[in-house]
């Protein structure tokens, strides 16, 4: 569990951000944000390249705050914290000493997307952590999406999610945790969701 440790791109993270940013070359991005943290802000500045446009980096995109359990493998949690191990929901039930819960990460996401639907119409790129896009989809609550509201749903380094946003601000969730660019990368490990559609 990284956290807030600000730790950078291994050499097969780089790959994986290069995998992405290829897949997304082609399309256009009025703004593009990521994490402060230096692992996204990497992986955003990787993808941003061909588009010319600036990374806007924000504090609010980071992943969660472990505290305590930052360093520590999830065996090394469960193992102190045998009560994660029965728990329906494993990221509702995080409260590591000196760290944040999932509400408090989702308070961070509320702010952030205030800000961003301020900001206009247009597409919007936005680099973060997995735990960060498990408090967004908890606050968007978004169609298609219920399978994240399951606490033990992983979503696969560099993956692809699209939410969509109707005139009433509503968000549909169109692709969710789409690694099929990384295959190439990373075969005996990708798990592939495909496209949910529209």
């Amino acid at each position: 569990f990284q956290g807030h440790t600000d730790v950078g791109l291994s050499e097969l993270g780089r790959r994986q951000a290069r995998a992405i940013a290829h897949r997304l070359q082609s399309e256009s991005f009025d703004r593009i944000y990521s994490s402060d943290l230096s692992r996204a802000r990497a992986t955003a500045e990787i993808i941003a390249s061909p588009h010319r446009i600036p990374v806007l980096t924000d504090p609010r995109l980071r992943e969660f705050a472990f505290g305590e359990w930052e360093g520590l493998t999830w065996l090394e949690i469960a193992a102190r914290n045998p009560e994660l191990n029965d728990a329906t929901d494993i990221i509702g039930a995080y409260a590591p000493p000196g760290g944040e819960t999932i509400s408090d990460v989702i308070e961070r996401w509320r702010s952030f997307h205030a800000d961003l639907m301020h900001t206009g119409n247009g597409r919007a790129l936005v680099v973060t952590h997995a735990g960060m896009l498990h408090a967004a989809m908890r606050a968007m609550r978004p169609r298609r999406a219920d399978d994240v509201f399951v606490g033990r749903f992983k979503f696969t380094p560099a993956s692809l999610s699209r939410v969509a946003f109707d005139a009433n601000g509503n968000a549909e969730v169109t692709e969710l945790n789409d690694a099929r660019h990384l295959e190439a990368e990373s075969p005996h490990w990708v798990r592939v969701v495909e496209s949910i559609g529209s």
